[in-house]
């Protein structure tokens, strides 16, 4: 019966079972850390329908991008035309200022993603009242990172075990294959 190996990297045997082929348990390979070393790992046919669905989404996010820069200058048009401190006025101001201050916080969650920041929400509002963050809503991310190094630190995925985030089990630990053998009688091998 033909072994074959798995996506996660444990052979199989024919039936389907972990090390059944008869050459005992092969160590799985720790998972990716992050999704950029998952997608190094896939084919290339999917890696090319990723980047394809990728490009489609930043090129619908340009548009929308464009269409809201668009909307506040037209907002920006018709308040010059209202009356100085009438209510109609004070609160299109303010409608145009809040559209303003989410655009500003989406780029910068953007960047601040890309850049490995551990937080956007506390990074954001430390980058508002550090002055990282200019009139034009772009952000200096290196004075940031030397102001609050913190924000920067690289986020480690859930513990699983006691070896977690060392790419190896601790020594004589039994794996779920193990003990589901164990369970039913058989034996590992």
């Amino acid at each position: 019966m033909p072994e074959t190996t798995n996506t996660n990297g444990t052979t199989t045997g024919a039936q389907g079972d972990p090390g059944a082929g008869g050459q005992g348990q092969q160590q799985q390979a720790p998972p990716p850390q992050t999704y950029e070393e998952w997608v190094a790992k896939q084919p290339k046919e999917v890696v090319e329908l990723i980047d394809r669905n990728i490009a489609g989404l930043k090129t619908a996010l340009g548009t929308e991008r464009e269409t809201r820069g668009n909307l506040e200058k037209t907002l920006r048009d018709a308040s010059k035309k209202l009356e100085q401190g009438s209510e109609a006025k004070i609160a299109l101001d303010k409608t145009i200022n809040d559209l303003s201050e989410r655009d500003t916080m989406l780029g910068f969650y953007d960047e601040a993603h890309r850049a490995g920041v551990s937080n956007l929400k506390l990074a954001y509002l430390a980058a508002k009242e550090g002055g990282f963050i200019d009139q034009k809503g772009r952000v200096n991310l290196n004075g940031l990172k030397e102001a609050n190094p913190e924000l920067f630190m690289s986020r480690q995925g859930p513990p699983g075990n006691a070896g977690s985030g060392t790419g190896n089990p601790p020594s004589g630990a039994k794996t779920m294959n193990d003990i589901i053998r164990q369970a039913s009688g058989r034996q590992s091998n």
